[in-house]
């Protein structure tokens, strides 16, 4: 009989949600082009309540806590100290659409989004200077949010995961087959099996086509403090820099199940087999550390225009994951091995490694245009190459993964927007933010992203309150596995987040 040893697997097999875009994935990538992508975006709900009801458009503005992280030259608009202090709370609902089957998901979070500080050391309108001083902060910023789950399930026809496990074995020496992952554990269990007289080929008992279903879960956040500067020179000119401390935490949970296996051939259930469960876990944690440089230029009361550079966040980052297999026989007798199978679960060792990231920097402009003290609108660009994200490591070759990154990615530029009313204290927001598409491939549904944002606030003389809404959409294509004939399974999902954000700010 088949003896199950331990294994210890370099990569999850069973980790892709690209679909259409598999023949850009490099042979021998673990994966880790799906975390460089993940890694490298920046949540819509980063921010004050403020700046987030104008679409987060704050490259050319001033005066808000959080431009310490966007770009440090706003700290140079400061005449008071301020501590402000922004928590949220986000709905996430994902609807994923496989084989003409509609599932909803919900994940609802509470988060703070952002806590600081700014002493402002400005000399004061009497002071004859052209440098005015400037200010000081530090600021703590949720600037990722990775909370989202989705289920699907559905008939498919097609394939099962069986047809995947056959293909990944092609040519695998039976001597070979361990240390490969859930490929590993499928021989394990039967799944697949060697041909007798043909080393390298592998065949199945399994004949049906299954019910399909799977819960993808994710949860965490990357999290940044800022320690920032911004000054004034003769309230025309405003430059600062700014050092980000950022923490990663990332943890997906996957739960895959086949069953209900019908065997076309002889138009009945398939005898053989009751159902196929897939468990995998994979947690990643670590911290990177990236600079920020900003300008902004005021030529006339009127207009402000603004520029800021984040350099690429160096990140060290270590991981864990986990996986099983389990397999659920009706009491099939399995004659090469004399043996009768009924339920049977493999287990993977648990994976540790480490490794370096170095996600893209994003070079960001701004203009702001004022109507008086009635008022504003601002717009920014961002440009971010995404294709510019790298790995290494000294437990793996991250070689294939860095050239998918440059396979399956581009420059992309980001689009924001928003405007302001003043009306005496009060204050009304909106805005809008166009996110470009992050795929090199122009059939790509997968980047699609936007927001649409609201806000108000009420502003005093030592106090400010500020709400802020925020609607995000995004498509998603998924595969749990990927096959050569293009007969993939694929689930399309439609993300929608919405998220609520007030601030409390005190001057002093």
């Amino acid at each position: 009989m088949k003896k199950l040893t331990k294994l210890t697997v370099v990569g999850m097999l069973m980790v892709c949600s690209f679909g259409k875009l598999s023949a850009q994935v490099e042979s021998g990538s673990f994966g880790y082009y799906t975390d460089a992508l993940r890694f490298s975006s920046i949540s819509s709900t980063t921010g004050s309540a403020r700046m987030q009801g104008l679409g987060g458009a704050n490259t050319s503005l001033g005066g808000d806590i959080t431009t310490a992280a966007s770009n440090p030259a706003g700290l140079g608009y400061f005449n008071r100290s301020v501590f402000a202090v922004t928590p949220s709370l986000n709905f996430n609902t994902s609807d994923a659409t496989f084989a003409d089957e509609k599932n909803s998901g919900y994940l609802n979070k509470f988060n703070l989004s952002t806590l600081g500080v700014a002493f402002n050391f400005s000399k004061g309108d009497v002071v004859q200077d052209k440098f005015k001083g400037g200010t000081f902060a530090i600021n703590y910023q949720r600037v990722n949010d990775f909370y989202n789950e989705f289920t699907y399930e559905g008939y498919n026809d097609n394939s099962s995961i069986i047809d995947y496990f056959l293909e990944q074995s092609n040519g695998i020496p039976l001597n070979s087959i361990d240390n490969r992952g859930l490929l590993s554990l499928a021989y394990y269990n039967y799944l697949i099996n060697p041909v007798a007289g043909q080393e390298g080929t592998y065949d199945s008992f399994v004949l049906g086509y299954p019910r399909q279903s799977e819960t993808v879960k994710t949860v965490g956040g990357q999290n940044q403090w800022s320690f920032s500067y911004g000054g004034n020179y003769d309230d025309k000119i405003y430059f600062g820099a700014g050092l980000g401390i950022v923490g990663l935490r990332y943890k997906n949970t996957k739960r895959y199940t086949e069953n209900s296996f019908y065997d076309f051939a002889n138009d009945a259930d398939d005898p053989t087999i009751n159902s196929i469960s897939a468990d995998e876990s994979l947690e990643i944690t670590g911290t990177g550390v990236n600079a920020t440089f900003g300008f902004i230029y005021r030529p006339l009361d009127l207009v402000r225009f603004g520029v800021s550079y984040t350099t690429p966040t160096i990140y060290d980052l270590n991981e864990i994951s986990t996986y099983s297999l389990t397999t659920n026989y009706n009491n099939f007798y399995y004659e090469p091995e004399d043996t009768v199978l009924n339920v049977l679960t493999s287990d993977g060792d648990l994976l540790e490694s480490s490794y370096q990231m170095t996600t893209p920097g994003r070079l960001s402009a701004g203009v702001s245009v004022f109507a008086g003290k009635n008022g504003f609108v601002s717009a920014d660009v961002e440009l971010v190459n995404y294709s510019g994200a790298r790995l290494r490591s000294s437990d793996f070759s991250a070689n294939a993964d860095n050239r998918t990154i440059e396979n399956l990615y581009k420059s992309t530029l980001n689009y924001r927007v928003g405007a302001e009313a003043r009306l005496d204290i009060f204050r009304l927001r909106a805005g809008y933010v166009l996110y470009g598409n992050p795929y090199a491939s122009s059939d790509s549904s997968t980047g699609n992203k936007q927001s649409v944002t609201a806000g108000a606030g009420i502003r005093l003389s030592n106090f400010y309150v500020d709400l802020g809404i925020i609607n995000t959409f995004s498509n998603q294509n998924y595969s749990p596995y990927i096959l050569a004939n293009n007969v993939s399974p694929e689930v399309s999902i439609k993300n929608r987040t919405t998220s609520g954000l007030i601030t409390f700010g005190f001057t002093f």
